[in-house]
């Protein structure tokens, strides 16, 4: 969905059939095994979607930004949600009972159109997330996550200093990893020359430095 234009197009389009609701940081949306009641879509602030097993570990599938849709595969086929949604922030999440969204689906050819290509964006940022997880080193995930942070900064700010909002647990999760192999690869980045590391600031010393960037 190139430039998030049909994002915006379909929250466009669903905001009057659902209700906007105020969500504070840390509060949860849904826990994982709940069976899908509605469908939600993020107006503002961010929300994470981790799962934990059995062994108390913890693994973030994402955080989702503004103008997307969680629960949505769930929704359609009433399967309970496989991850735990937690607000990051403050911000403002728009929910849309599944029954409202099946009626939509069946009577709006221009929303059913827009919620396909939504699950098709969906399945492709999983399918390439296992392929990083499977196919990349640790050190290549977190080069390429650091890249694309690097860029979105340098685009929307004009700075080469990012802020890691993660611990290195969280980092860990989000990569598929253990913490001792983030700061592993940490050192290798700082090593090679890539990155300058001050606390929690990460400065990007040359981005052409940077492996070409993976999908």
């Amino acid at each position: 969905m190139k430039d998030n234009r049909e994002l915006i197009r379909l929250r466009e389009l669903i905001l009057p059939h659902g209700d906007a609701h105020r969500y504070r940081q840390h509060q949860r949306l849904f826990y994982e095994g709940d069976e899908p009641q509605a469908v939600y879509c993020l107006l503002s602030g961010r929300v994470r979607l981790a799962s934990t097993s059995a062994q108390g570990r913890e693994f973030i599938f994402g955080e989702i930004r503004p103008n997307r849709i969680i629960g949505l595969t769930c929704s359609l086929a009433s399967t309970p949600y496989p991850y735990t949604a937690t607000a990051m922030e403050d911000g403002d999440i728009l929910t849309i009972p599944a029954s409202i969204l099946n009626t939509l689906m069946e009577t709006r050819a221009d929303i059913a159109a827009l919620l396909l290509r939504t699950l098709s964006l969906e399945h492709n940022i999983a399918t390439r997330r296992l392929k990083s997880i499977v196919f990349h080193s640790v050190e290549e995930r977190l080069e390429n996550y650091l890249r694309k942070q690097f860029e979105h900064r340098r685009k929307h700010a004009r700075t080469d200093t990012i802020e890691l909002r993660f611990s290195r647990e969280e980092l860990s999760a989000m990569l598929g990893t253990t913490r001792e192999s983030v700061s592993r690869a940490l050192t290798a980045l700082t090593r090679r020359g890539l990155i300058r590391v001050q606390g929690k600031m990460l400065q990007c010393a040359d981005l052409d430095l940077f492996l070409p960037p993976q999908p």
